[in-house]
């Protein structure tokens, strides 16, 4: 089976993990808007410098850190739907309108809404 090693979202590199989840020009829009709301002042880094990054700020139980894991998660599963919607069902990919942001956006809200004090963060 041939496979075109180009990411399918951005067809200007190689496909790896680094490359589709935070270098594509697709998951680095999708990674500012995220730091944005999260009032993260600075630009997406590489994979390593992301997981770095999370692994350092994120060893708190708290809220702030619960909501950045959840939005972290779901940003790396919904661009990894974006890329297989394209691949098998030539869905192109969009981070406008009712799309990627605002599924990820509702999907963090109502896992924040169900949350219960005694659950912890």
């Amino acid at each position: 089976m041939a496979v075109d090693p180009l990411c399918v979202l951005c067809a200007s590199e190689a496909e790896s993990h680094g490359h589709l989840f935070f270098s594509c020009p697709f998951a680095s829009q999708l990674w500012s808007r995220i730091l944005h709301k999260f009032k993260v002042c600075r630009r997406p880094g590489n994979w390593d410098h992301e997981i770095s990054w999370a692994t350092l700020h994120l060893k708190h139980k708290g809220f702030p850190s619960a909501l950045y894991k959840l939005a972290m998660a779901g940003s790396v599963y919904y661009i990894w739907k974006a890329r297989n919607e394209y691949i098998f069902g030539n869905k192109i990919p969009n981070l406008e309108g009712i799309t990627i942001w605002e599924q990820l956006v509702r999907d963090v809200r109502d896992r924040v809404c169900t949350w219960r004090p005694e659950s912890g963060w």
